[in-house]
C-alpha cells in the first residue's frame, strides 16, 4: 500500500530504518518508551506478529506509515529527538487533548499518522 507518507523523503533522524528503508521496530518501541508487545496491541496484533521474520506486507507497510509520521515530527523540530518525544507524549488539541501516544497506545495510529500527514502537506 503505498501512500503520500510511504513515498516522502524521511530524513531517519530518529533511525528508525536501515539504509535499504528496512524497518527497525525496537527503535521505534524505544523511542515510544513502549514495548514491542504494545505496538502490537496498537495494530490489534500479537508480539509475535511483528517480529522481522514472521511479519505480514501489509502490517510492515503500517509500521513504516507510523514511523515515517514520528521521522516527520522530528524533522519538524531540526532533528530534536526531546522535543520530538515532547509532541508524542503532550495532550494535543487536534486530537481532543489526548497526546498522539496515547492514540496510538489505543489503536488509533491512522488518526495520528493522518494529522502529521496533512500537517506536513499544508492542509
Amino acid at each position: 500500500m503505498e501512500n503520500a507518507i510511504s513515498n516522502s523523503a524521511i530524513s531517519n533522524v530518529l533511525g528508525f530504518f536501515t539504509e535499504t528503508g528496512d524497518l527497525k521496530i525496537d527503535e521505534m518501541s524505544r523511542f515510544l518508551e513502549i514495548s514491542r508487545a504494545e505496538l502490537a496491541s496498537a495494530f490489534n496484533l500479537t508480539a509475535d506478529k511483528i517480529r522481522p521474520n514472521r511479519i505480514a506486507a501489509k502490517t510492515k507497510e503500517r509500521l513504516k506509515e507510523l514511523a515515517g509520521a514520528i521521522e516527520f515530527v522530528a524533522e519538524t523540530f531540526e532533528g530534536d529527538v526531546n522535543k520530538a518525544k515532547k509532541w508524542i507524549n503532550s495532550p494535543n488539541l487536534n486530537f481532543g487533548g489526548s497526546s498522539p501516544k496515547s492514540l496510538i497506545l489505543k489503536g488509533r495510529v491512522s488518526k495520528v499518522t493522518k494529522f502529521v500527514y496533512a500537517a506536513k502537506s499544508g492542509y
